[in-house]
């Protein structure tokens, strides 16, 4: 290199260098205007998009590490478009696009007036939030078009915080790098995850060598960086973590040690109107993580509820832990014109595998949790107007640990509701449109659940015994190995999945009908789809995991031949010819590169439907694969099918033993097999978890609350009778409902009658009782014929007419008449009880 090319570069490396150290300089000038515990009361964001290419027409999001986006709302979207999880400003544009070479500015406010924000998220989000809690500055969106940021400018306080005036950020270029880059973490991890499992699986037979498990650390150690990697580019595939980051923004406030994991743990309280549907949101400090949402409702049905927080979107020091709340934000969907309340009965925080925080242990905490219900400042009501809600002592919209909210901390005991003639007295929650059964309790019945100081809102019924109420030292063993209460002995015994084993010949009927009923573009369950060997790319194993609030799914073979995949959701009435009603969701579009969404990114589709019809209906989840050849046809999958109408929160068990009356002979008793599927020499029942169905279903082992129970017989004309038994129920109307079917696909003809003989006692008055009768269920199913669907055997009740006081079940089903399939017998599908 010449002397005079030596000295022009060295003029360049100067530049360069004088331009950054004036940048550096220019932020620190900025930022030391501002204190580390400074409240963050106002965000302001002036964003440009480069000239030459697309309009920004998208929706996109300011990230400042807090664990919840700054929507630049309404980019990129439409008038009555739900919104996801999230800040909307205050004031912004009213255009839905900033045109290229423009500029837009959005500015997020706790206080004044509301503008775009309707739902008062930022008034919520933003609050507790100190100057240094923002650990970085990027920019999410799932970047589908050409659009470049070109510049920002953020204000906060009114104050300048930090500016780029020369970003060069084409969102679709970087998307498309990282799913390049996330393509060869997958060929990379692949193998070694394999090898890892194996690993983890002889480790756990007891049999390893030490070598063995030396090699077992030094794996996992080896690819745990890279797994992060992974997530954290399917998390920016998805449009929730940042696909550009000011690499110059260096926060002096962001000292301290770094926290690795945390967990939080909820229990929703068990009685009806206790759950929600809407966005839930755990606060630490300023941070605010999403719990719960309108896919991942918080419900007591679930039983014990964690949550992994994501640290690696949102990062955690310890000088962020100032303490800890739950609060509730409205979903855009309309909730009706009473307040959705929502009743958590405990939290438990874990940091780094240690227990820093459990409400049961602090006695205000324990006694305010039983007090209040959380609610959302603002909601559309049925007509789908917003309006916004009015907090009472007992209704609040963010509970905060150690504030005694609920309580009288003067008098003592819990705050008085107002008056019923009040115009903030509240009202019965409705329930699916309807309003909702007020029953009185008797004192002894409220103390069963509920604190004795905090009696019940309007409305709220519990029917629960068989799970252990809170009050006092009893809950103590809540979290130390928590049982829902099976009864004694009582083994689920869920068994592996159903496995159709279909033959060489060919696909048969049933396959080609779920063909048909798929679409034309073809595809099957991901349970039907073969394991492949080398190539194509095969879809399978989609699933869905509350705790991450994921659909999941995974491909097999070479994905370089991926283009993209579609997800959405399906109603499905098992009682209908074609069980695929239609999708209750709008499609999203996922990266070839992903292999999971986000329940929230599933945006609904409002339906007008009555109670009796979601009663009967399931929800699964549909993944389609579209391939980068088209000649390689598209394939697609379902989850398994789970209820739409939760179960009733009394929970109903089968007794340990059937009774088997062969035809003409003397009826015998005989133990339920708690194991799974008996070996084929005789009678026998068991309940299952996962299973698929003769249509094809693949129906989840969900909840506790639902069971599914096969019965074999010997020989046509047989019978058997199984027995269930409930606890304590109020007065009120309720369904007992059930599908009859074959557990799997029939290899010969099958048919069975099945009926239900359902009786009401009180408890106090054993001699009054009724009786209850489903009319008779007649399923056939034939493997040369089409799969027919599903019976339903429902039974609608009152306990009201055995009333007034407590009640007990006692349900008996009659599986009669039944023709042998031995491999296939007749089963009850999704019985479960629910309140109408």
């Amino acid at each position: 290199m010449s002397a005079l090319n030596r000295g022009f570069v060295f003029y360049l490396l100067l530049v360069l260098v004088g331009a950054c150290f004036r940048s550096l300089t220019a932020q620190g000038q900025e930022l030391s205007a501002f204190q580390s515990a400074e409240i963050v009361k106002t965000v302001s964001i002036e964003i440009g998009v480069a000239a030459g290419g697309e309009d920004l027409d998208e929706p996109i999001a300011l990230d400042l590490g807090l664990g919840f986006p700054f929507w630049l709302h309404p980019l990129g979207r439409t008038s009555g478009t739900e919104l996801p999880f999230g800040a909307v400003p205050k004031i912004g544009t009213e255009s839905h696009a900033i045109r290229a070479g423009e500029h837009g500015t959005f500015t997020f406010e706790i206080e004044g007036q509301v503008g775009l924000d309707e739902l008062h998220t930022t008034e919520q989000l933003l609050s507790n939030v100190h100057v240094s809690d923002i650990s970085r500055i990027g920019f999410t969106s799932k970047g589908a078009r050409g659009w470049s940021i070109a510049s920002y400018k953020i204000s906060i306080n009114g104050k300048p915080f930090m500016a780029n005036g020369k970003v060069v950020a084409n969102a679709r270029q970087l998307q498309a790098t990282a799913r390049a880059r996330l393509a060869e973490l997958i060929r990379e991890l692949t193998p070694q995850e394999m090898v890892l499992r194996d690993l983890q699986d002889f480790a756990m037979t007891g049999l390893a060598t030490p070598s063995d498990r030396e090699q077992l650390s030094a794996l996992s150690a080896k690819i745990a960086p890279l797994l992060d990697e992974r997530t954290r580019i399917e998390r920016q595939l998805q449009g929730a973590s940042p696909f550009f980051m000011e690499s110059t923004f260096l926060p002096p406030w962001r000292r301290g040690n770094s926290i690795e994991k945390m967990k939080v743990t909820i229990i929703t309280a068990p009685h009806s109107g206790a759950g929600s549907r809407n966005y839930v949101c755990f606060h630490v400090g300023g941070h605010k993580y999403l719990l719960g949402s309108p896919l991942n409702p918080m419900t007591a049905e679930y039983g014990v509820q964690e949550f992994d927080l994501d640290l690696r979107t949102a990062p955690l020091t310890v000088s962020d832990l100032r303490g800890f709340a739950l609060g509730m934000l409205a979903q855009s969907a309309a909730l009706g014109d009473c307040p959705d309340r929502w009743h958590p009965q405990r939290l438990r925080v874990e940091i780094d595998e240690r227990l820093v925080y459990d409400s049961e242990e602090n006695t205000i905490d324990r006694m305010s949790l039983s007090a209040i219900r959380i609610i959302p400042p603002a909601q559309r009501n049925s007509a789908g107007v917003v309006t916004s809600n009015q907090p009472i002592e007992r209704e609040t919209f963010l509970w905060k640990a150690g504030s005694g909210v609920g309580l009288d901390l003067v008098h003592g005991g819990t705050a008085n509701l107002p008056a019923v003639d009040d115009p903030t007295f509240p009202q019965a929650e409705a329930s699916d449109g309807e309003p909702a059964n007020e029953i009185a309790l008797t004192e002894d019945e409220e103390e069963e659940w509920y604190d004795p100081n905090a009696g019940p809102f309007p409305g709220e019924v519990t029917n629960i015994t068989i799970w252990e109420p809170r009050l006092g030292h009893r809950w103590r063993h809540w979290f130390g190995g928590w049982q829902p209460g099976w009864g004694p002995g009582y083994d689920p015994g869920w068994g592996p999945g159903w496995s159709p084993g279909w033959g060489p010949s060919g696909p048969s009927l049933l396959e080609l009908l779920l063909l048909g009923l798929l679409g034309n573009q073809g595809g099957l369950p991901n349970w039907v789809l073969p394991q492949p060997v080398g190539q194509p790319p095969q879809l399978n194993d989609i699933d869905f995991d509350f705790s991450h609030d994921q659909v999941r799914w995974n491909v097999t073979g070479d994905v370089s031949k991926v283009d993209h995949f579609v997800v959405d959701a399906i109603r499905i009435r098992p009682d209908l010819d074609i069980p695929f009603v239609g999708p209750i969701s709008e499609p999203i579009h996922v990266d070839a590169s992903s292999r999971s969404v986000l329940f929230s990114s599933l945006v609904s589709i409002p339906h007008i439907e009555t109670k009796d019809e979601v009663s009967r209906q399931y929800v699964v989840f549909r993944v389609k694969m579209f391939p980068t050849d088209p000649a390689l046809g598209v394939q697609q999958g379902l989850s398994q099918a789970m209820p739409r109408l939760g179960t009733h929160h009394a929970h109903i068990h089968p007794s340990p033993q059937f009774v088997y009356v062969p035809q003409g002979g003397v009826p015998a008793f005989e133990p339920i097999s708690l194991g799974g599927e008996p070996e084929l020499a005789g009678t026998a029942v068991w309940p299952t978890g996962e299973f698929a169905a003769h249509t094809g279903i693949v129906f989840a082992g969900l909840s506790p609350m639902q069971h599914h129970i096969v019965a074999r017989a010997l020989h046509d004309g047989d019978s058997i009778s199984v027995d269930f038994n409930s606890g304590v129920f109020p007065e009120g109307s309720y369904r007992l409902i059930a599908f009859v079917g074959f557990n799997g696909a029939v290899e010969e003809p099958a048919e069975v009658n099945v009926s239900a003989n359902l009786e009401v006692t009180s408890v106090a008055n054993p001699a009054l009782h009724l009786n209850y009768l489903a009319p008779l269920a007649n399923a056939a199913a034939s493997p040369s014929l089409p799969p027919s669907h599903l019976v339903p055997l429902i039974v609608d009740f009152n306990t009201a007419n055995v009333g007034p006081g407590a009640m007990t079940l006692d349900i008996r089903f009659h599986f009669n008449h039944v023709h042998v399939d031995p491999k296939h017998p007749p089963m009850l599908v999704g019985l479960r009880v629910i309140s109408m």
